[in-house]
């Protein structure tokens, strides 16, 4: 599949095949055929907003990922001009 190490920014970085290759893992979680994903997300705040960023990061805590990101754009090089794909 090739998402093992793959970064995903937008699901349009993904193929029609990568796709449902995810669903097709998902269902193996739901039917409990697979017990434990190692999962890791980013949540990358552009707007304060700490209601939204604390029930992200309560989702993700439920879902067992590892939570990385930020939530003040000012502590990250966005503010040299850096995009997030840099």
């Amino acid at each position: 599949m090739g998402l093992k190490n793959k970064s995903v920014t937008s699901v349009l970085d993904l193929s029609k095949r990568e796709v449902l290759s995810i669903f097709r893992e998902a269902e193996k979680v739901k039917n409990g055929k697979i017990k434990k994903i190692k999962k890791k997300i980013a949540l990358l705040f552009f707007e304060p907003s700490t209601r939204t960023y604390f029930s992200f990061h309560s989702a993700s805590t439920l879902l067992e990922c590892d939570v990385i990101g930020f939530r003040e754009p000012s502590s990250t090089s966005v503010k040299k001009g850096e995009s997030l794909l840099d």
